[in-house]
């Protein structure tokens, strides 16, 4: 188990199974390790990543764990269900976010199925997070990412907010580079997401920018969304930060999106997020970092090296943030931020042994978890989220 707790009221928790064996030994493990871990009522955030093979074993495992959790665990809301490996061979692995602010009173509130975390301090709400917002491709992409942004919708509008108080989303997309051929339309899985995306965005306005967002592919699942939105306060000051070394994603030429256009409109939609959202209150700052990749300007670059496009990703994140790029946003303080933590996602292990050195190289002592997934573009091999101070 490993806790990191190095930015503003934020800690991270990663538990890995000690005894290795079948998913249900390795769960049992992983949750005798969080039991004996007193978590209080601090947790934001949950997201357990399972190796399975298909979306009858997502279901079984998912009930198993659903139960396991809630039987054993107090504190825990809902909970994401990830269809990532974790790289190591690991049948599973947790993910957990808590908050650290006393001043904070956490309160799960249950909207539907889904129950998530309310901060406020006295009478006054601080933000919300929000996981576990699934649905499966029943009804294909498009249905299940309207049913998921509905649901979204319904929760910001409860507590008085709306898109655009989101500061941090992860989108989890089974077979997101898989294109639909209908016979009437050919679709991208991530550019129907998009989409629909995109017409839910299109509530709010974005005076702050897009929320800082990692999409990402999973083998099995459906689409799971999970965010963090803040309201807007006088103690809390949020800036959308970009890279100089890459195109804002909501400004990406067609020709690099997959897929034919939507019959209403007349060009493709774009991914609506900043590469970061930095966070600052009184207790310091955060930076959430997006999923970033070997990408420049608009272009994927080293093509078919997983290690050359290691060097650059972290090249991205390192110029995102660098001290002249946050003055350059007007970040508070604009120092030079280190990365606390990070989240890898790799196309298969075929050399993970030579990434994870080199990364412990470029970022020694630094927390990380490796996935196995597929990335938003079929020629990317890696890609990395972070949090940064």
């Amino acid at each position: 188990m490993v806790e990191i707790r190095k930015f503003m009221n934020v800690s991270v928790i990663i538990v890995k199974p000690e005894l290795k064996g079948g998913f249900k030994e390795e769960l049992c493990d992983c949750i005798n390790q969080l039991k004996s871990k007193n978590l209080g009522n601090r947790v934001i955030s949950t997201t357990l990543f399972l190796n399975v093979a298909d979306n009858e074993e997502y279901v079984r495992f998912k009930e198993i764990a659903c139960d396991s959790i809630s039987g054993q665990l107090t504190g825990i809301a809902s909970v994401n269900y990830i269809c990532q490996p974790p790289a190591n061979g690991d049948q599973i692995a947790f993910e957990l976010q808590l908050i650290n602010e006393h001043d904070f009173t956490l309160e799960r509130v249950k909207h539907k199925d889904v129950i998530y975390v309310r901060a406020h301090k006295g009478d006054t709400l601080k933000g919300i997070f929000v996981s576990g917002l699934y649905c499966s491709y029943e009804e294909g992409v498009k249905g299940a990412s309207e049913a998921v942004f509905t649901s979204m919708n319904e929760i910001l509008t409860k507590e008085g907010l709306s898109f655009n108080h989101i500061v941090r989303q992860w989108n989890y997309i089974e077979q997101i580079v898989h294109v639909e051929n209908t016979g009437e339309e050919c679709k991208q899985h991530y550019q129907l997401f998009n989409d629909v995306r995109s017409e839910y965005y299109g509530l709010a306005e974005f005076n702050k920018g897009y929320p800082a967002a990692t999409g990402i592919g999973c083998a099995a699942g459906g689409l799971t969304i999970s965010f963090y939105a803040l309201p807007e306060s006088p103690d809390t000051e949020v800036t959308p930060v970009d890279n100089p070394f890459q195109k804002p994603a909501f400004l990406y030429p067609g020709q690099v999106l997959v897929g034919e256009y939507s019959d209403d409109c007349d060009e493709k939609t774009t991914p609506k997020f900043v590469r970061a959202k930095q966070v600052k209150n009184d207790s310091g700052h955060i930076t959430f970092i997006s999923g970033t990749a070997a990408i420049r300007k608009e272009k994927t670059v080293a093509l078919d090296s997983m290690k050359e496009q290691l060097l650059i990703t972290i090249e991205n994140i390192e110029s995102l943030i660098s001290s002249d790029n946050l003055k350059r946003y007007g970040a508070g303080n604009a120092l030079e931020e280190k990365i606390d933590y990070y989240r890898g996602y790799v196309k298969d292990t075929c050399c993970l042994e030579e990434i994870t050195q080199k990364c412990e190289e470029l970022l020694p002592g630094v927390p990380y978890l490796f996935l196995v997934s597929d990335i938003c573009r079929k020629e990317l091999l890696i890609e990395i989220e972070a949090l940064a101070s």
